[in-house]
């Protein structure tokens, strides 16, 4: 009898061993998954950050192009586009104010949208033209 006692013991200390081990080895996984998340949610961060400096340095000089305050060929076309888009957005949200009922707007050079009894944008602080 006690040979089978010993042959159980050293069975349940195997067994134990083995959970213990794969509760250990769970626990290292979770921990690398919770660093893992942890750097790519701050590489999404910084990324974040970093596309709207492009995006904030894009619009700089995108208006300095606009303004004649800088000159560049290829850039000259590109906002020749966004012009372009611009009025095409400006004419079919009007079109969509004059079906909703809602208040004509009319889009700023920053591209925020702006009523169009408005002096200056709320987005920018430009003066705005008046028509």
């Amino acid at each position: 009898m006690s040979d089978f006692q010993s042959k159980l013991q050293k069975s349940l200390l195997g067994l134990q061993k083995g959970v213990q081990k794969s509760f250990q080895e769970g626990k290292e996984k979770i921990q690398q998954t919770q660093e893992i998340i942890s750097l790519k949610n701050e590489i999404s961060k910084i990324e974040d950050n970093r596309d709207e400096l492009y995006l904030a340095l894009g619009k700089s000089v995108f208006e300095k192009i606009a303004n004649k305050e800088m000159e560049d060929e290829l850039l000259e076309g590109v906002v020749d586009q966004i012009n372009y888009f611009n009025e095409k957005i400006t004419e079919l949200k009007s079109i969509l104010n004059e079906k909703t009922g809602k208040e004509e707007t009319t889009t700023c050079e920053c591209g925020a949208e702006v009523t169009i009894d408005s002096k200056f944008c709320s987005s920018c602080g430009k003066k705005l033209d008046e028509e």
